[in-house]
């Protein structure tokens, strides 16, 4: 998606019908590829990834963050693509292609891989604050640590 919105960008320096009909296509490419894969994946990362005690108070806080990123790119997004304010036009691309690539740095180093990890193991991971790129590797005894009941 990111590479979509790279492409989109660049198409706005071609000053050709045909680069404008594709940077429309290209859009509406990005906008299907976030509905069916990162848009609702977003939901469930927030209640998948987080330690059980807090895992009410981390939908909360990611509920409340989408909200107010939302409401901040709705209101900057106008006044980019307008005419008569900032004006860049199909180079606005550009500015989310920059916040994308933040997001997966981000993601890469923050996120981590919960597949085939336990509730409790994830837990467990969290209190030995072990690194997220690193939850996949890590090796978790539940007995050895004394964490019983549902795994």
């Amino acid at each position: 998606m990111a590479l979509d919105l790279l492409l989109i960008g660049v198409l706005s320096y071609v000053k050709h019908q045909a680069a404008t009909w594709t940077q429309a296509a290209l859009t509406v490419v990005w906008l299907g590829l976030y509905s069916l894969t990162l848009g609702p994946q977003s939901f469930g990362l927030a209640a998948e990834v987080s330690a059980t005690r807090v895992r009410s108070q981390t939908v909360s806080l990611a509920r409340l963050t989408y909200q107010l990123a939302s409401l901040v790119t709705n209101t900057v997004e106008p006044y980019l693509i307008n005419p008569t304010a900032a004006d860049l036009k199909g180079k606005t691309a550009f500015v989310w292609f920059g916040i994308s690539v933040l997001t997966i740095a981000w993601a890469a180093l923050r996120m981590p891989e919960t597949k085939g990890i336990t509730y409790t193991e994830i837990d467990i991971l969290f209190e030995k604050r072990t690194p997220a790129w690193r939850f996949k590797q890590a090796k978790v005894d539940v007995v050895d640590e004394g964490h019983h009941g549902a795994a």
